[in-house]
């Protein structure tokens, strides 16, 4: 807005005006007394007119002066703007170098954690999607600030946060955001232990591509199933990393673990544990039967097989080292109640809930002595979700507005209500053992009741398809996923996302893990 437009800011720049012309020489074009003080507007005179309008005309051009010298000054006032900007960038770009060369420094850390940070770094910038997030904040990124951040994420935040710079606040800040979870857990391993080994039991939650090549409906080996995972389609009932491959990085032994049954597997893979667990299995020996994979039963003579593998590798004593300190995973129970007993129904027919119940937790107790008794000394015993509130059970059990249905819910809590102590029982009685009941049923459900905690939006349906219903062969190629998967609790409508896995493994593994040591 010009200057005099504004009628509020007249007498303001009437004085103005009279203090630049003083300064600059300029004469009064209004003599004394013919000044209004009413909002700068001309007073009638008794002067001719001809000097009214040279007046005016006089007063226009001091104006104009005016502005032009004003303008001089703002140009000045931005010069100095973007000056001062370029000496903050300089000092901001300079605090960062004094950053990283403080990060250079040699730290005093165990080896071990050395190792677990580099493995997490080489594996991460393998994955194209994360090396391009990286390169899009700063060009590169040192690859010993990235081991450095890994280290202090994982085993001394504090140390990282008495650096007394704000931009390693930042850095941290940062890196927490960019290279976390939000599941806020990190694996730290007791002192003097170390995990041979992940070895896995149970379904599709921890099936790392055991019924691809079974006679059964229930895979995974196609698009768009690992459409995130760096080898693409293997069998893993999700987008990228299952359970049983997030455990086993985070202790740092591997990348991701392998099938049993993976015709590729090499030798070399056996000490470090593998996966026996059948999409579809369940404690219930029906459950298999019914959609023909892998049962308990069967996994167990595989594991037997295993270990005589495992002693013609590594030798007999160190074969019972490898079982007695391999973190043993048993998974199953939600095939039980929400396909045989409430979809499919069979068992209704012969069990009320409780006693389903029973007949599960009978049938889990006696598969951990067997595994037992063939070496194994730290086993954890996933309970079940809130199945209820599954995208394909909400489907089936939860009425047209699709609500968790809560009878699966309340199933579930009575199986795990009757299974955490028996683990319990289990833990006192069997010798030198460490078996621990882990409760995925409150975290699942606190991540569903507060999803933008968790940086997630959808968590009623799977990204695959509608996700509503679409689940193994129904979730397939010729279906659309969501634009972004990192948004979904879900993948299909059974099974969720790598980004639901790792906030919910996260959460539960820094609770449970030194109860295994």
């Amino acid at each position: 807005m010009a200057w005099g437009t504004r009628l509020g800011d007249a007498e303001i720049i009437e004085k103005s005006l009279i203090e630049f012309q003083a300064t600059k020489g300029f004469r009064d074009p209004y003599p004394e007394g013919r000044r209004s003080k009413g909002r700068g507007r001309e007073v009638e005179s008794s002067a001719t007119t001809g000097a009214s309008v040279s007046a005016s005309v006089d007063m226009i051009d001091q104006f104009e002066e005016m502005n032009r010298r004003l303008q001089d000054i703002r140009d000045l006032m931005y010069e100095h703007l973007q000056v001062k900007n370029e000496v903050a960038n300089f000092l901001k770009v300079k605090q960062m170098d004094i950053d990283l060369e403080i990060l250079k420094k040699p730290i005093d850390i165990d080896p071990r954690m050395w190792a677990v940070a580099k493995k997490r770094e080489m594996t991460l910038m393998k994955d194209t999607n994360f090396r391009t997030k990286i390169e899009g904040v700063d060009g590169s990124l040192s690859s010993h600030f990235l081991v450095f951040t890994f280290l202090f994420l994982s085993f001394q935040p504090t140390v990282f946060l008495e650096m007394h710079s704000s931009y390693s606040l930042i850095i941290f800040l940062f890196s927490l955001h960019l290279l976390g979870d939000h599941g806020g857990a990190r694996i730290t391993l007791p002192e003097n232990v170390s995990v041979p080994a992940v070895i896995a039991f149970g379904d599709s939650v921890v099936d790392q591509g055991a019924n691809n090549n079974l006679k059964t409906l229930i895979k995974a080996n196609f698009p768009p199933y690992g459409q995130d995972f760096t080898a693409g389609p293997t069998g893993r009932f999700t987008n990228n990393n299952t359970p049983a491959d997030i455990i086993v990085s985070e202790l740092g032994i591997k990348d991701v673990l392998p099938a049993y049954l993976d015709p590729s597997l090499d030798d070399k893979e056996l000490p470090t544990g593998v996966s026996f667990a059948s999409g579809g299995s369940g404690y219930d020996p029906q459950t298999p039967k019914i959609v023909s994979v892998l049962s308990f039963e069967e996994q167990l003579e595989q594991f037997k097989e295993y270990i005589v593998k495992l002693k013609g590798i590594v030798g007999e004593e160190r074969t019972q080292f490898i079982l007695a300190n391999s973190l043993f995973l048993v998974v199953a129970g939600s095939d039980d109640l929400a396909n045989t007993y409430f979809t499919i129904g069979i068992r209704r027919l012969q069990y009320d809930i409780p006693s389903y119940a029973d007949l599960m937790v009978s049938s889990a107790s006696n598969f951990i002595q067997n595994i037992y008794k063939l070496g194994a000394r730290r086993i954890g015993v996933f309970g079940t979700p809130p199945i209820g509130c599954l995208p394909s059970q909400r489907t089936l059990g939860g009425g047209g507005l699709r609500l968790c249905a809560e009878e699966y819910n309340q199933a579930a809590q009575i199986y795990n209500s009757k299974l955490q102590p028996e683990i319990e029982y289990l833990n006192s009685t069997l010798a030198q053992s460490r078996i621990v009941y882990v409760d995925i049923y409150n975290p699942l459900l606190e991540v569903i009741k507060n999803p933008f905690q968790y940086g997630l939006e959808v968590v009623d349906r799977g990204c695959c398809g509608t996700g509503n219903i679409e689940v193994s062969i129904l979730c397939n190629r010729l279906l659309p996923t969501c634009p972004d998967d990192s948004k979904y609790l879900f993948w299909d409508s059974y099974h969720p996302t790598d980004k639901g896995y790792t906030i919910l493994i996260n959460s539960v593994l820094g609770k449970y893990i030194n109860d295994f040591y």
